[in-house]
């Protein structure tokens, strides 16, 4: 029912000390993507692609909040 439709999650941490100053401040950074598409192939070489990814970043660093970032995407490929 569903063999054109993906689904993927991908988390991550990430840790960063500088090493040239004396006192460094740690940079600590988690992220989220999500990512949902739908592709269906509508000639024998031409298919379409219907994608929405939504991205979160949070960092100690960041002084206005996590960034966040939404994209969609549709596409035609075409195979010679």
């Amino acid at each position: 029912m569903f063999d054109n439709l993906r689904l993927s999650f991908l988390a991550n941490y990430e840790e960063n000390t500088p090493l040239a100053d004396e006192d460094p401040e740690t940079e600590k950074t988690t992220g989220y993507t999500f990512r949902l598409a739908h592709m269906r192939q509508l000639t024998r070489k031409l298919s379409r692609t219907l994608s929405y990814e939504y991205t979160r970043e949070n960092s100690n660093f960041h002084e206005n909040g996590a960034k966040e970032k939404h994209l969609v995407i549709y596409a035609f490929t075409y195979d010679f």
